[in-house]
């Protein structure tokens, strides 16, 4: 099985104006699961911890690799977010508020092959607990650039405003 990476933006883009739109883009995902060897072709010369594929009003698409144990401090999105790992592992620790705080509200690890789908209003963090690289597909059902979201200070769990500087300043 192949995996033409136009093919897939433009799936998603259609996507998001049908009836049933999360469930057509987590298909889509779970079909690119299916070509892990594809999926590190396309993306072999991506190099960054998260890069920017697609955006536009209707979604957002990255691709993100995990260094071995990276951590990013817990975030929120503002709209439902979909991971597909293809390669190494990732674990998401999940939060609900908790006063001006965070609270644990458990966690599930993500080896190649994994989906999840995170719910708009859902708060976590990453983690690459693993011996290797991680790699995944992270498609959001919005322009996420657009979007009011929310970081915590990984040691105050203070509340701020995302600024993707601070989002990788507090990375660990």
């Amino acid at each position: 099985m192949m995996f033409d990476l136009t093919i897939f933006i433009n799936a998603c883009k259609q996507a998001v104006v049908s009836e049933n739109a999360e469930q057509v883009v987590a298909d889509l995902i779970q079909k690119a699961l299916g070509s892990p060897e594809a999926l590190r072709q396309v993306f072999k010369d991506f190099g960054e911890e998260e890069d920017l594929v697609h955006q536009s009003e209707g979604i957002t698409i990255y691709h993100v690799r995990l260094s071995p144990g990276i951590q990013f401090p817990p975030h929120d999105h503002g709209m439902t977010a979909m991971i597909g790992v293809y390669e190494g592992e990732e674990t998401n620790a999940f939060f609900k508020r908790n006063g001006s705080g965070l609270s644990p509200a458990g966690e599930r690890t993500l080896n190649a092959g994994d989906f999840i789908q995170i719910k708009q209003g859902g708060i976590h963090s990453v983690v690459n607990n693993g011996a290797k690289r991680a790699a995944a597909l992270h498609v959001y059902m919005g322009h996420l650039g657009n979007e009011h979201r929310s970081c915590w200070h990984p040691q105050t769990e203070e509340e701020h405003t995302f600024d993707m500087e601070d989002y990788f300043r507090w990375a660990k």
